[in-house]
């Protein structure tokens, strides 16, 4: 029956069923170019949001470094500020040392043999 209709002359020569046919050819290659302009504009924002991750993990990656190198840091501080009280410590312990020496020093300086200050008195 369809077959029949559209080999019929009226299907072919109804103007208005033309024009709707011509519109929703127009309206097909309007939905078209809106399908591909979508796509087009999906790509990009795909594109772009490759781009954000990869320029994320970068910055991520870079923090990373850094916190590697903010905790080397840290631990290199820790470790001359151990070796910074340890030097102070020693240099303490010399000083005192230079101090007990310079008394035994001085005493043995003052100190006068036996003989000595029987010949004084």
């Amino acid at each position: 029956m369809a077959d029949k209709f559209h080999r019929s002359r009226h299907f072919y020569t109804d103007e208005s069923l033309l024009n709707e046919i011509e519109l929703m050819k127009q309206k097909a290659q309007e939905l078209d170019k809106e399908v591909v302009t979508v796509k087009m504009e999906s790509e990009k924002k795909k594109q772009h949001l490759t781009e954000l991750q990869e320029s994320l993990e970068r910055t991520k990656a870079a923090q990373e470094e850094q916190g590697l190198s903010a905790g080397v840091q840290r631990e290199v501080m820790s470790m001359l500020a151990g070796e910074n009280e340890t030097i102070g410590n020693f240099r303490q312990g010399m000083s005192e040392r230079k101090k007990e020496v310079d008394s035994e020093l001085e005493n043995l300086r003052q100190w006068k043999p036996p003989y000595e200050i029987t010949q004084e008195e």
